[in-house]
């Protein structure tokens, strides 16, 4: 996403300017209506998961849809505010407040769950983590943005050069990019005792799926070949409903000083919970 946000909101900027203000209300809410839909039924594919848990919900995994519908509103709310924007400088500076906004709205609102979070474009790597662990989310994710933009607006001021003040004052909080690589720097020079080395998985099967003993079989062949310490499985990708004897015949795979982290789902009275094992 970091390179590619580069290209993605200048375009973005691009396609917005050119709808003119003159359109309604409901113009502009429908264009962020149906720009959120098509990124969340993208960026939320797996919430249809734990329909597939049980053999009875199965049925029901159309209704997932529902989430990306109900916060696509939330877009086409944010989108309504291009309508009071003429200038496509103030476009430029005003997206990345549309986008933290909708942002926390989504976070706060109602069940108050961050479905979407800007700021993990910057979790891969030792820079972003520090960003994100001393500005938080909402200010990384807005900082972020604006990178993205940077290159738009010093393009478009090069020919109005009384807007270089407000360039430098709305892009000043970039200077964290320049120091926190030194941060990153000088935590590298600290003495650890080992180096840890994490190896994260990612399997796509359903629960219970009739492929479950494949599914295993991959898990146990994963934890067998690894020559990590710590060895990670995503939500829900143990491929049966759990009980507390069910990770025992894992143990023989799991090599001495080598943990594993497992997403699964638990079943208890009736109940099911999400759940990862240690």
């Amino acid at each position: 996403m970091l390179p590619l946000g580069f290209i993605l909101f200048p375009y973005f900027i691009i396609l917005i300017s050119n709808l003119s203000n003159q359109k309604s209300f409901l113009i502009f809410f429908l264009n962020g209506f149906l720009f959120g839909l098509g990124f969340l039924i993208i960026y939320l594919s797996w919430v249809h998961s734990p329909f597939l848990v049980y053999e009875a919900t199965k049925g029901y995994a159309f209704l997932a849809l529902l989430l990306p519908v109900f916060l696509s509103i939330f877009f086409g709310l944010g989108f309504v505010i291009y309508k009071f924007l003429d200038l496509k400088l103030h476009i430029i500076l005003i997206t990345p407040f549309i986008f933290i906004l909708i942002e926390f709205t989504i976070s706060n609102f109602i069940y108050g769950f961050p479905w979407i979070s800007n700021s993990l474009i910057l979790s891969n790597n030792i820079t972003g983590f520090y960003l994100i662990k001393y500005l938080g989310t909402i200010t990384s994710g807005y900082l972020i943005i604006l990178l993205f933009l940077l290159p738009l607006m010093i393009s478009y001021l090069i020919n109005i050069k009384k807007y270089y003040k407000l360039l430098l004052v709305v892009y000043s909080p970039l200077i964290f990019f320049i120091f926190l690589p030194l941060f990153a720097y000088e935590s590298k020079q600290k003495p650890f005792h080992k180096e840890i080395v994490i190896e994260i998985n990612q399997l796509v099967d359903p629960i219970n799926s009739i492929n479950n003993k494949n599914i295993e079989e991959k898990i146990k062949n994963i934890i067998n070949i690894s020559k990590s310490d710590y060895i990670i499985f995503a939500e829900n990708n143990f491929p049966y409903l759990i009980n507390k004897n069910n990770l025992s015949y894992l143990n023989p795979f799991i090599k001495e000083n080598k943990k594993v982290i497992i997403g699964a789902t638990t079943v208890r009275d009736g109940d099911y919970y999400n759940s990862f094992f240690y």
